[in-house]
This record gives structure tokens, C-alpha cells and sequence, in this order.
């Protein structure tokens, strides 16, 4: 371990984020507002003392060199790189890179891969100072403190590092219980419009209004699911709805911010709070648009939620299903209630609120007829749409576990992708799963009632055409773009 910061204690320091991307079907753009809450807390702890720039590589289409060209200019004194597991080879190269050119750099990791695979992160890595395991708004204030004061931080917990050139892992001992003592995202430090303006669309999908921003209401899900890469932990931990408020008010009269994308896991789980919410928003009278991107649990949710809810502007959600296999759903501890979602979807359709079901197609020691009962299943429903995601056992899950005890040979490989591609389950069946998922999506969408519901209540006036253009964009269009040098490139590409 290098102490690269302990001499620059009296200087303004330079820091660059960077949101990582490798390109896959389906790319979206979305504000990273974990980076947002990385910078209020880090100017907390330290007025005055760094100029932090975010570096966003898919709302670009960025290139690794470009990248590290804008992280570095003027100069970079810390630089932090956000990524998922299967972007490891592009950090890989990112790393590298600044390490080539500068030896005085800290460089952190950070996002699930540090916190989910922190030692596959941290080995290969080598150019890598730290990578921040969890929550990051208490333990990256103090690691910073630590090195300015030329302290070892070997007895913090929430970070990782070399020691001898082995990876020595501290692990986060406990998330923030108080969410209403974090300070609010450094909403100050981006531009909203320009992500409002991309062609690419955000996680949501639609947007109602001319400035939608992503928010976090809670943290932590209660529930085990094996896919899960607990990031947040096993325990919801709420704002209280007054502290949720205040931002709202803040984005809303500060920020003209008119739409809201709900990011929690577990939104509706403290059933009482999600009420209290809606009614503040209705009694406050704002005029507001709301997605619910990662969802909510739809067995349990009431009719009458479902009314509230759209009272105070909710216009898209999504429930995920995953799989309709009974064995399946015990294994992997998801555990729906798969009669009561099938009731509860039925309604928020009825009330014309858009709707998405999610499906992940190919876990571990799946049959072919499990199979087929998810595909009906999904054929079934009254889902105005889909997203069918095939299974990766991700290291530092129970399902990579779960893949190992089936396969004990099976180790991770990056190629595999939730949208397309080979999968764990060709690998260990012989099973293509992208037949099955082009069927599914053509049976699907050939059905005219759900045509019809589609066309009638889908949420933004145009979206059918945003959304080929972003998936031929995505897929097909992509290689052209590249090779004629017109659009975005492979990170990996060089300038």
C-alpha cells in the first residue's frame, strides 16, 4: 500500500469520477447519483479542498482513452472509478492507463464491483490504491482524513487494498443506520439537460417530463434473494418522509425538476411511509411525474396503494416476477406470491398505469418445463411490456454459489451478459437461451390486445419511436457507427 496523498494535504486537489459503461443491448444513461452523494459527502468533510469533475463514459460514448484523457487534464490528484462486475475489463484498462502516466495518482474503485467482488477487484487490479467496499459516504471522508495525516488506515472497515501484494480486505461493519444524516446529492455539479437530451434512455425507460431525475428513498431489502449483490444490505433503512421532502422541494422549485425515477429495492416495504409520501406530495401540490425503475413488490401492495399512488403522479411501474417456477422461486428465496402479483398487476393496468414485468430466464439447475412456466406465465399476463434478462451468477452472490455446488468447475466468465450472448446455462445445459427469449418477445408483442393497451397508455407522446431508435442504436446500428467513426465506440477502442 502507497500513501500517495500524504504530501498533498495543503493543496486543492483534483478529483475526477468516472461512471463506466461496456457496450450491451439496451444501454441506458442515468444520472449517477451514487457519485452525486460521493461528492456532498466528501465536501462535508472537506470544504474548499478538491474540484471534482464527473467523467460519465456511456452518456458520451466515451472511449478508454478518452477517459483517461479527461481525468487526467488538467491533472488528476484522486481519481474514482464506478463500475458493475462485468465492466471489470474495461477498469481493467482504465487503471492501467493512468498508472502508465502518472505513478502520484490515487485510484479508487468502487460500485458493486468493488463492494460485491472486491477480491476479484482488488487482484487484478494491481495499479488500484483502494477499493471502497459499501456505503462510501462515511469511509471515503475517512480514508481521505487518514492519508492526509500519513495514517495507516488498517484498522477502518469499508475499504481494500494490497498488502504485500495480497489483497487485504476490511469489510464495511455496519451501513448507515440514520439516512437523514446524509447530506443531499450535489445536485450543483451536473447538468441535468444533458441527460434529459440524450438519445439513450434512462433506466425508467420513459420520461413524462422535460427534467426527470433519479432519487433513493431507502436503502437495503429485507428480503434474500440469491441473485442479489447486497450492496445495501439485508435491512431496510429509510429517510423519513420529511427528510425525502426536502429534496423533493429542493429539485422541484431549485432545479424545475418535474419527474422523479424511484431507485429503491424495496420502496413499498414500510408500507405506512410509502403512504405518507404520496400524501405530502398531494398536499403539497406537486405536480410531479414518477417512475418506479427498480420496481416494487407487487405481493405486497393493495388496490388501494395502487390509487395513492397514482394520485401523487405515478405513471410507470415495474414488477418483477423473475421466474413462475414454485421450486425456483424457494430456491433463489424471492418467494412471490405469484397469484396475489397476477391480481395486483391486473389492476395497475386497469388504472392505466404503464407497467413492466421482469423475467430472468436460465438459473442454475432450471428445467426446460420451468422454463416454459415463466414463458406462459409472462404470455398470460396483462404486462404492457417485458424485460427478460438471462442469469448471471455474479461472484459474491448466493447464485454463484448456488452455480458452483451445480458446476464446480464454473468460474465467472465477463462475456456473460443479462441481455444476449452465450449464458451459465448454455454453458452447463448446452441450451441457447436467446431463441427462447426472441420467441417469448415475439409471442408477446404479436398479441393485439396488449398492442392496443400499449398504444394507449404508453406514457410519452413519441416513446415508441425513442425506443427503436435506442435499441437499433444498441444493437444493430452500433457497428456501423463504430467502424465509420460517426458515434459510440467500444470503450476498449482506442481514439
Amino acid at each position: 500500500m502507497k500513501n500517495r496523498l500524504a504530501d498533498k494535504k495543503e493543496q486543492t486537489l483534483h478529483f475526477s469520477l468516472i461512471r463506466v459503461y461496456k457496450p450491451a443491448p439496451k444501454v441506458s444513461v442515468e444520472i449517477p447519483l451514487g457519485l452525486l452523494y460521493i461528492i456532498a459527502a466528501v465536501r462535508e468533510k472537506f470544504p474548499g479542498r478538491f474540484q471534482f469533475q464527473i467523467i460519465d463514459m456511456p452518456l458520451n460514448g466515451l472511449s478508454v482513452d478518452e477517459t483517461v484523457d479527461r481525468a487526467m487534464s488538467p491533472r488528476a490528484d484522486i481519481v474514482g472509478i464506478s463500475a458493475f462486475t462485468f465492466e471489470n475489463d474495461v477498469v481493467k484498462d482504465i487503471v492501467r492507463k493512468i498508472r502508465e502516466r502518472r505513478e502520484d495518482t490515487t485510484i479508487l474503485l468502487g460500485g458493486p464491483y468493488a463492494t460485491a467482488s472486491t477480491r476479484l477487484a482488488i487482484e487484478e487490479n494491481p495499479g488500484a490504491d483502494f477499493a471502497i467496499i459499501g456505503e462510501s459516504e462515511v469511509s471515503l471522508p475517512t480514508l481521505l482524513d487518514i492519508l492526509f495525516q500519513n495514517g495507516n488506515p488498517e484498522h477502518m472497515h469499508g475499504i481494500a487494498y494490497r498488502e504485500n501484494g495480497n489483497p487485504r480486505i476490511l469489510p464495511q461493519k455496519a451501513f448507515i443506520e440514520d439516512l437523514d444524516t446524509l447530506p443531499l446529492p450535489a445536485w450543483d455539479h451536473l447538468e441535468i439537460d444533458s441527460y434529459n437530451n440524450s438519445l439513450l434512455r434512462p433506466t425508467n425507460h420513459f420520461r413524462k417530463q422535460k427534467r426527470a431525475v433519479p432519487v433513493f428513498t431507502s436503502r437495503g431489502c429485507p428480503y434474500q434473494c440469491a441473485y442479489c449483490h447486497k450492496i445495501f444490505g439485508k435491512k431496510l433503512r429509510v429517510r423519513s418522509a420529511e427528510h425525502f421532502l426536502k429534496e423533493l422541494l429542493l429539485l422541484y422549485e431549485k432545479y424545475n425538476v418535474r419527474e422523479i425515477h424511484v431507485l429503491d429495492d424495496a420502496f413499498n416495504l414500510d408500507r405506512p411511509r410509502m403512504r405518507r409520501i404520496c400524501r405530502m406530495i398531494i398536499e403539497n401540490h406537486l405536480d410531479l411525474a414518477i417512475g418506479f425503475s427498480s420496481g416494487l413488490r407487487g405481493d405486497r401492495l393493495e388496490e388501494e396503494d395502487i390509487d395513492l399512488l397514482q394520485q401523487a403522479g405515478a405513471y410507470f411501474i415495474r414488477y418483477a416476477v423473475e421466474t413462475a417456477s414454485p421450486r425456483l422461486q424457494k430456491k433463489i428465496h424471492k418467494n412471490v406470491q405469484l397469484d396475489k402479483l397476477e391480481r395486483i398487476v391486473d389492476y395497475t393496468v386497469k388504472k392505466r398505469i404503464f407497467t413492466q414485468g421482469l423475467f430472468m430466464l436460465g438459473f442454475p439447475g432450471e428445467t426446460p418445463e420451468e422454463l416454459q412456466l415463466t414463458v406462459q406465465y409472462a404470455l398470460k399476463s396483462k404486462f404492457h411490456t417485458l424485460g427478460v434478462y438471462q442469469v448471471v451468477p455474479f461472484p459474491g452472490t448466493d447464485l454463484h454459489a448456488i452455480a458452483k455446488a451445480l458446476k464446480p468447475d464454473y468460474e465467472y466468465d465477463p462475456h456473460y451478459l443479462f441481455f444476449s450472448g452465450k449464458s451459465f446455462y448454455q454453458e452447463a445445459t448446452g441450451m441457447d437461451l436467446n431463441p427462447v427469449k426472441s420467441n417469448l418477445y415475439l409471442r408477446f408483442y404479436a398479441n393485439p390486445t396488449r398492442m392496443f393497451r400499449i398504444l394507449r397508455d404508453i406514457p410519452e407522446k413519441g416513446g415508441l419511436f425513442k425506443g427503436g431508435i435506442s435499441f437499433l442504436n444498441n444493437t444493430i446500428f452500433r457497428r456501423i457507427w463504430v467502424r465509420k467513426g460517426f458515434m459510440r465506440r467500444d470503450p476498449l477502442e482506442s481514439k
